[in-house]
């Protein structure tokens, strides 16, 4: 293949892809906001969920820390 028909070949690829349709940012950010939201009101949920559960364990673990230690010589 010579230089002339890369450059040929090359030009048409390129005037092709200016030719294509672009989609505007505006309309790609309209579809995937909801996505988005979505993603963030998961997520937060989530959190959430870890947060209220390490607050049961740890609760619980120091009411046993605590009737251990109160109640530690009494079945002697």
């Amino acid at each position: 293949m010579g230089l002339n028909q890369r450059y040929s070949l090359w030009k048409l690829l390129n005037d092709s892809l200016k030719r294509r349709r672009t989609v505007p940012q505006a309309e790609i950010d309209a579809f995937f906001e909801p996505f988005e939201r979505a993603q963030l009101l998961a997520l937060t949920g989530l959190e959430l969920g870890v947060a209220i559960l390490q607050a049961h364990v740890s609760t619980i673990s120091i009411c046993i820390y605590l009737n251990d230690a109160i109640n530690l010589h009494q079945n002697e």
